[in-house]
Protein backbone atom coordinates (compact mmCIF):
# COMPACT_ATOMS: atom_id res chain seq x y z
CA UNK A 1 0.00 0.00 0.00
CA UNK A 2 1.38 3.40 -0.98
CA UNK A 3 0.31 6.94 -0.13
CA UNK A 4 1.36 10.48 0.72
CA UNK A 5 3.47 10.91 3.85
CA UNK A 6 1.28 12.90 6.26
CA UNK A 7 3.93 13.47 8.93
CA UNK A 8 3.96 16.95 7.41
CA UNK A 9 0.99 18.66 5.79
CA UNK A 10 0.44 18.21 2.08
CA UNK A 11 0.58 21.54 0.21
CA UNK A 12 -2.49 22.42 -1.86
CA UNK A 13 -2.32 24.75 -4.86
CA UNK A 14 -5.10 26.28 -6.91
CA UNK A 15 -3.91 27.54 -10.27
CA UNK A 16 -6.01 29.78 -12.51
CA UNK A 17 -5.49 32.42 -15.18
CA UNK A 18 -6.59 35.20 -12.82
CA UNK A 19 -5.00 33.90 -9.62
CA UNK A 20 -8.39 33.72 -7.91
CA UNK A 21 -9.52 31.64 -4.96
CA UNK A 22 -10.93 28.11 -5.33
CA UNK A 23 -14.70 27.74 -5.08
CA UNK A 24 -16.39 26.74 -1.85
CA UNK A 25 -17.12 23.34 -3.42
CA UNK A 26 -13.40 22.70 -3.83
CA UNK A 27 -12.50 23.97 -0.36
CA UNK A 28 -15.27 21.96 1.29
CA UNK A 29 -14.21 18.82 -0.58
CA UNK A 30 -10.78 18.94 1.03
CA UNK A 31 -12.37 19.63 4.39
CA UNK A 32 -14.45 16.50 3.90
CA UNK A 33 -11.33 14.45 3.24
CA UNK A 34 -9.75 15.87 6.40
CA UNK A 35 -12.85 14.81 8.32
CA UNK A 36 -11.96 11.26 7.27
CA UNK A 37 -8.17 11.13 7.66
CA UNK A 38 -7.26 14.12 9.81
CA UNK A 39 -5.68 17.55 9.37
CA UNK A 40 -3.34 16.59 6.54
CA UNK A 41 -3.53 19.56 4.13
CA UNK A 42 -2.13 23.05 4.12
CA UNK A 43 -4.55 25.83 3.20
CA UNK A 44 -4.75 26.50 -0.53
CA UNK A 45 -1.98 28.55 -2.12
CA UNK A 46 -3.41 30.47 -5.09
CA UNK A 47 -1.22 30.94 -8.16
CA UNK A 48 -1.72 32.80 -11.42
CA UNK A 49 -0.94 30.93 -14.64
CA UNK A 50 -2.78 30.53 -17.94
CA UNK A 51 -2.68 26.76 -18.30
CA UNK A 52 -4.28 26.82 -21.76
CA UNK A 53 -0.77 27.22 -23.21
CA UNK A 54 -0.48 23.45 -22.60
CA UNK A 55 -3.73 22.58 -24.43
CA UNK A 56 -3.61 21.21 -27.98
CA UNK A 57 -5.62 23.56 -30.26
CA UNK A 58 -5.68 20.91 -32.98
CA UNK A 59 -8.45 19.14 -31.04
CA UNK A 60 -10.95 21.95 -30.31
CA UNK A 61 -13.74 19.53 -29.33
CA UNK A 62 -11.45 17.57 -27.02
CA UNK A 63 -9.16 18.53 -24.14
CA UNK A 64 -5.70 17.17 -24.71
CA UNK A 65 -2.19 18.29 -23.92
CA UNK A 66 0.15 19.64 -26.59
CA UNK A 67 3.31 18.04 -25.20
CA UNK A 68 4.80 21.36 -24.10
CA UNK A 69 4.34 20.89 -20.34
CA UNK A 70 7.71 20.38 -18.66
CA UNK A 71 7.27 19.70 -14.97
CA UNK A 72 10.76 20.77 -13.92
CA UNK A 73 10.51 24.20 -15.53
CA UNK A 74 6.89 24.76 -14.52
CA UNK A 75 7.37 23.84 -10.87
CA UNK A 76 10.57 25.83 -10.56
CA UNK A 77 8.84 28.90 -12.00
CA UNK A 78 5.94 28.66 -9.55
CA UNK A 79 7.93 27.46 -6.54
CA UNK A 80 6.16 24.10 -6.25
CA UNK A 81 8.08 21.05 -5.07
CA UNK A 82 5.43 18.75 -3.52
CA UNK A 83 1.70 18.43 -3.12
CA UNK A 84 -1.57 18.55 -5.02
CA UNK A 85 -2.55 21.08 -7.68
CA UNK A 86 -6.23 21.72 -8.38
CA UNK A 87 -7.15 23.41 -11.65
CA UNK A 88 -10.35 23.93 -13.62
CA UNK A 89 -10.80 23.28 -17.33
CA UNK A 90 -7.80 20.94 -17.49
CA UNK A 91 -9.61 17.60 -17.33
CA UNK A 92 -8.40 15.15 -19.96
CA UNK A 93 -10.98 14.45 -22.65
CA UNK A 94 -9.98 12.21 -25.55
CA UNK A 95 -12.73 10.86 -27.80
CA UNK A 96 -10.66 7.75 -28.43
CA UNK A 97 -11.34 6.85 -24.80
CA UNK A 98 -14.95 8.02 -24.58
CA UNK A 99 -16.99 10.21 -26.95
CA UNK A 100 -19.04 11.74 -24.11
CA UNK A 101 -17.35 14.77 -22.47
CA UNK A 102 -19.47 14.28 -19.34
CA UNK A 103 -17.91 10.84 -18.87
CA UNK A 104 -14.43 12.42 -18.88
CA UNK A 105 -15.20 15.59 -16.96
CA UNK A 106 -12.44 15.33 -14.36
CA UNK A 107 -9.39 13.27 -13.53
CA UNK A 108 -6.24 12.97 -11.44
CA UNK A 109 -2.93 12.96 -13.30
CA UNK A 110 0.70 14.03 -13.34
CA UNK A 111 0.04 17.14 -15.43
CA UNK A 112 -2.80 19.21 -16.92
CA UNK A 113 -4.69 17.95 -19.97
CA UNK A 114 -3.29 14.46 -19.40
CA UNK A 115 -4.75 11.08 -18.52
CA UNK A 116 -1.48 9.63 -17.22
CA UNK A 117 -0.23 9.39 -13.66
CA UNK A 118 3.36 8.61 -12.74
CA UNK A 119 4.28 8.34 -9.06
CA UNK A 120 7.69 7.41 -7.68
CA UNK A 121 7.63 5.49 -4.41
CA UNK A 122 10.20 5.29 -1.64
CA UNK A 123 10.63 1.52 -1.46
CA UNK A 124 11.68 1.66 2.20
CA UNK A 125 8.68 3.64 3.47
CA UNK A 126 5.93 3.03 0.93
CA UNK A 127 5.41 6.79 0.74
CA UNK A 128 5.28 8.87 -2.41
CA UNK A 129 8.64 10.43 -3.24
CA UNK A 130 9.20 13.85 -1.60
CA UNK A 131 9.04 15.64 -4.97
CA UNK A 132 5.62 14.23 -5.90
CA UNK A 133 3.21 16.71 -7.45
CA UNK A 134 -0.18 15.46 -8.64
CA UNK A 135 -2.98 17.28 -10.43
CA UNK A 136 -6.71 17.19 -9.78
CA UNK A 137 -8.25 18.43 -13.04
CA UNK A 138 -11.84 19.62 -12.72
CA UNK A 139 -13.90 20.10 -15.88
CA UNK A 140 -12.76 19.78 -19.48
CA UNK A 141 -14.18 23.03 -20.86
CA UNK A 142 -15.68 21.35 -23.93
CA UNK A 143 -18.94 22.82 -25.26
CA UNK A 144 -21.58 20.09 -25.12
CA UNK A 145 -24.13 22.21 -26.98
CA UNK A 146 -26.12 25.34 -26.07
CA UNK A 147 -23.08 26.61 -24.20
CA UNK A 148 -23.26 23.78 -21.66
CA UNK A 149 -20.12 22.18 -20.33
CA UNK A 150 -19.67 18.99 -18.34
CA UNK A 151 -20.81 19.23 -14.74
CA UNK A 152 -18.90 18.30 -11.61
CA UNK A 153 -19.58 18.71 -7.90
CA UNK A 154 -17.99 18.19 -4.49
CA UNK A 155 -18.24 14.41 -4.79
CA UNK A 156 -16.29 14.62 -8.05
CA UNK A 157 -13.53 16.62 -6.36
CA UNK A 158 -13.34 14.14 -3.49
CA UNK A 159 -13.33 11.20 -5.92
CA UNK A 160 -10.48 12.56 -8.04
CA UNK A 161 -8.48 13.60 -4.99
CA UNK A 162 -8.92 10.10 -3.55
CA UNK A 163 -7.33 8.78 -6.75
CA UNK A 164 -4.35 11.05 -6.10
CA UNK A 165 -4.26 9.99 -2.44
CA UNK A 166 -3.83 6.29 -3.22
CA UNK A 167 -7.22 4.92 -4.33
CA UNK A 168 -5.96 4.34 -7.84
CA UNK A 169 -8.57 1.91 -9.18
CA UNK A 170 -12.33 2.14 -9.52
CA UNK A 171 -14.43 -0.19 -7.39
CA UNK A 172 -18.15 -0.92 -7.20
CA UNK A 173 -18.23 1.55 -4.28
CA UNK A 174 -15.95 4.06 -6.00
CA UNK A 175 -16.51 5.07 -9.59
CA UNK A 176 -17.97 1.88 -11.03
CA UNK A 177 -21.06 2.62 -8.94
CA UNK A 178 -21.33 5.88 -6.99
CA UNK A 179 -18.51 8.40 -7.28
CA UNK A 180 -18.20 8.37 -3.51
CA UNK A 181 -19.80 6.34 -0.75
CA UNK A 182 -19.49 5.48 2.96
CA UNK A 183 -17.57 2.36 1.94
CA UNK A 184 -15.15 4.42 -0.15
CA UNK A 185 -14.59 6.71 2.83
CA UNK A 186 -13.65 3.65 4.87
CA UNK A 187 -11.11 2.56 2.24
CA UNK A 188 -9.43 5.98 2.30
CA UNK A 189 -9.45 5.96 6.10
CA UNK A 190 -7.78 2.53 6.17
CA UNK A 191 -5.07 3.65 3.73
CA UNK A 192 -4.16 6.61 5.94
CA UNK A 193 -4.45 4.93 9.34
CA UNK A 194 -1.86 2.35 8.29
CA UNK A 195 1.82 2.97 7.71
CA UNK A 196 3.01 3.36 4.15
CA UNK A 197 4.21 0.09 2.67
CA UNK A 198 1.90 -2.06 4.80
CA UNK A 199 1.00 -5.30 3.06
CA UNK A 200 -2.69 -5.54 2.22
CA UNK A 201 -2.89 -8.73 4.27
CA UNK A 202 -1.60 -6.83 7.32
CA UNK A 203 -3.83 -3.75 7.13
CA UNK A 204 -5.47 -2.67 10.38
CA UNK A 205 -9.16 -2.19 9.68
Amino acid sequence: MVRFDTSKKIPLYYISADGGEPSNDIIESYQEIENIIGDVFEDFHTLRYDLTVFRDPNFPKQNRGNGKFTSKNFYEELGIDYGIIVAEGTGYFNKEWNPDPQKMCANASSEPYSGGTEIHINSETGFYAPDTVLWVNMGNGVDMGNGKKCEWDKETVVHETAHAMGMFNHLSIFGDGPQWSPEAKKVLEIIYKNAGGTKYSDLAL
